[in-house]
């Protein structure tokens, strides 16, 4: 650290799905589900696997009206061996998220719904995999500094009723304008994800909604949406810069105090004050409400994190050097908001207008199966280091919670092994394909230059054998198209000059070999042959 900036290297852990949104989809026309796993391509990968005819197919189908999307949507589906070996970008699926897959691709909109897109996390564009943005990060600790300026305080005057978030953050922080925002002395970079032992990024699931106090035989909300998240339990997989500015070179500037915590250990202090005991209530309602459950006992994961939560990681937090956050979509509002002044909206049945409360009335969970009613996890959740930090238990932890990605590693290399070996000989295929065109191409312009060298009735002589070659007429005797083609060469021979009658007699001699006929046997051939010797 210096004396105008504290600096610390960031590492970030995953401990749920986390969905950090960009406003994209995977559409069903720009990738294919198999054997649990999501094969994506680009246009330019669907080119080369598909080649330019069954491309121009595509295009065609995407002319024929209502059922044009179904259309292409089942051609591709088609197409998946061929497309998985040109696919570069591969993301685990869940169960059930294969299974809508295979139910829908293609159908009409009588048979099933035919919504299959998948809502993208943020990436980065060059090699596909996740980032975790530096304003994300920063929105989430925003939250938790406004909540620990605020103290629970309800709403003052000049921002009551309806909650207007800009004018709450300008009270609470003291500033009119957005270059006196004391929040921009906080930094972060972006952060890409790198995992040392190259477990998976991403993985789709669904965001299933479920009530906080369901009430019994009340059904399921069976509404899919299938999102790619960042994986859970991804050590230390992403790395970033976080920087404060010292506050006392900027309140020089702006001749106020700044409503921001004095160095990163009480950034982090501000980040644990919010988000930790939400995270521990949160855990106790999944608990309680069997939602984390696994065949009716509490999940090993759910079981793990309370526990470290009283040790390790418990003292890690008291110490300021570890905080939680909680990033992405389907955090839940309550977690995006200031205890004090929390008002969400609430829907209700038609006509009934809104209700605003305190608390949201279901929770959005990542599940497999859009059923799901156990084995459900939270989004979002993510511990901060602040230098990387000795957690050898809490490590450990997560070590052991990956291990079916770990078991993963190993198919994922044996179907990257199958996926290399098929496109070699899919590439070798087409090149040989390639090879055999370029040389049918070389000898019908040899073909040709030869032709255009010969003298008129050595071409004459030519074609007819070409036709021979090519087995036309065969065998069919005096009576056909070659046949008569032969005996017209042979009158005009007649008057050619010797060297040019003596290969014309060759040449008929071949093709009547060719057609069937015995000149011998034959009086009509045998007197044009002796015309011709003549």
């Amino acid at each position: 650290m210096n004396n105008f900036l504290q600096q610390e290297k960031c590492f970030i852990t995953t401990l749920s799905p986390v969905h950090m949104g960009c406003g994209e989809d995977y559409y069903p026309t720009q990738y294919v589900i198999d054997d649990g796993t999501m094969y994506v391509f680009d246009e330019m990968q669907m080119s080369k696997a598909l080649g330019s005819q069954l491309m121009a197919d595509l295009a065609k189908l995407a002319e024929t009206g209502d059922r044009a999307l179904m259309s292409i949507q089942t051609e591709i589906n088609k197409q998946k061996d061929k497309l998985k070996n040109y696919s570069e970008h591969l993301i685990p699926v869940a169960s059930g998220v294969q299974g809508i897959y295979a139910s829908r691709i293609g159908k009409t909109k009588q048979q099933a719904s035919n919504k299959l897109e998948i809502q993208r996390t943020f990436y980065n564009p060059f090699d596909s995999l996740p980032v975790i943005t530096g304003s994300g990060i920063k929105g989430a600790i925003r939250t938790a500094i406004l909540d620990e300026v605020n103290k629970d305080k309800s709403l003052s005057q000049t921002v009551s009723g309806v909650i207007n978030s800009a004018a709450l953050q300008k009270e609470l922080l003291d500033y009119q304008r957005v270059d006196e925002d004391p929040m921009r002395l906080l930094k972060f970079s972006d952060s890409s994800y790198h995992h040392a032992d190259n477990l998976n990024a991403t993985e789709v699931l669904f965001a299933a909604s479920r009530k906080r106090m369901p009430r019994e035989g009340q059904e399921v909300n069976k509404m899919p949406v299938m999102l790619e998240c960042i994986a859970p339990w991804r050590s230390r997989s992403f790395v970033c810069d976080m920087a404060l500015v010292d506050r006392t070179f900027a309140e020089k500037n702006a001749r106020k105090k700044l409503q921001l915590p004095d160095d990163l250990e009480a950034v982090a202090a501000a980040c644990n004050r919010y988000y930790r005991p939400k995270l521990e209530k949160e855990l106790e309602f999944l608990r309680r409400q069997g939602y984390s459950h696994t065949n009716n006992s509490e999940s090993i994961w759910s079981e793990k994190l309370r526990t470290l939560l009283t040790g390790e990681l418990k003292r890690a937090l008291d110490s300021n050097t570890v905080f939680l956050l909680r990033l992405g979509k389907h955090g839940g509002a309550e977690d995006k908001t200031l205890n004090g002044v929390r008002s969400i909206r609430i829907m209700r049945p038609r006509p009934q207008q809104p209700d605003f409360r305190d608390k949201t009335t279901e929770v959005r969970l990542a599940a497999s199966n859009v059923g799901d009613t156990q084995n459900l996890m939270p989004f979002g959740w993510v511990l901060v280091e602040l230098g990387e930090q000795a957690l050898p238990e809490t490590m450990a932890f997560i070590r052991e919670m990956a291990e079916p990605s770990y078991s993963r590693l190993k198919q994922d290399a044996d179907r990257h092994a199958q996926q290399q070996k098929m496109l070699a000989e899919q590439q070798a295929k087409e090149k040989e394909e390639r090879d055999k065109r370029e040389a049918e191409a070389r000898a019908e312009a040899e073909r040709v230059a030869a032709l255009a060298a010969m003298s008129s009735e050595m071409r004459q002589i030519a074609e007819l054998r070409e036709r021979a070659n090519s087995g036309e007429d065969r065998g069919k005797g005096p009576g056909c198209q070659l046949a008569d083609d032969v005996r017209k060469l042979v009158g005009a021979a007649v008057d050619w000059q010797q060297t040019d009658k003596e290969a014309a007699l060759e040449a008929v001699l071949e093709l009547l070999e060719h057609l069937g006929i015995n000149p011998k046997k034959n009086d009509k051939w045998k007197k044009r042959l002796t015309a011709l010797k003549e």
